[in-house]
């Protein structure tokens, strides 16, 4: 039959064990966590850095539709003058014809602003979520670091408990008495 003291030490020991791979493996879900996250953040950014350059190309597609409607108004402007025997560059019509001009260049800059606008949002968007996606790996390695360090502490403090269980001091009585200024009993 076991002593209690033998019972006691195997029973902490298992819960120090336990203790320790419960530390070890929070930090190792922690750390498959942090990077799931990682990869949903690195699809996002995958997704801005294509939206961006679907911006670009909707621009460019929106200023070409401004050019050619300006170019069919200035067209429409002067057939209709000359069908109509007024010179194109009569006061009215030129009036008409620089308006019309000006506007289409306006709105030409005003959709190459709004397009590198929305651009810039999508990089700038990038750019904070590729610092999240290396905080979030960050974090997942320090849980790793810290479920290790969490299990050493564990283990340490448990054959801590463990030896005061099963250390037994010497009585006090086999001590020898040391007297100052004597030679040692040796």
């Amino acid at each position: 039959m076991c002593e209690p003291v033998t019972i006691l030490a195997g029973l902490a020991a298992a819960g120090v064990a336990l203790g320790a791979t419960s530390a070890v493996q929070q930090g190792l879900a922690a750390k498959d966590q942090a990077g799931a996250q990682a990869d949903i953040i690195k699809n996002q950014i995958r997704v801005n850095k294509y939206a961006a350059t679907a911006e670009t190309a909707r621009g460019e597609v929106e200023r070409n539709d401004i050019r050619e409607r300006i170019a069919q108004l200035l067209g429409n402007v002067g057939t209709t003058a000359a069908a109509n025997g007024i010179l194109t560059s009569s006061g009215s019509v030129a009036g008409a014809i620089g308006d019309i001009a000006a506007r289409g260049a306006r709105d030409i800059k005003t959709s190459q602003y709004n397009s590198e606008l929305a651009q810039w949002g999508f990089r700038n968007n990038q750019s904070n979520l590729q610092f999240e996606r290396d905080s979030t790996e960050a974090a997942g390695t320090n849980a790793l670091l810290s479920g290790g360090i969490g299990a050493a502490s564990t283990l340490l403090k448990g054959a801590g408990e463990i030896g005061l269980m099963t250390y037994s001091p010497k009585p006090a009585s086999t001590a020898v008495p040391f007297k100052y200024n004597q030679p040692a009993p040796y």
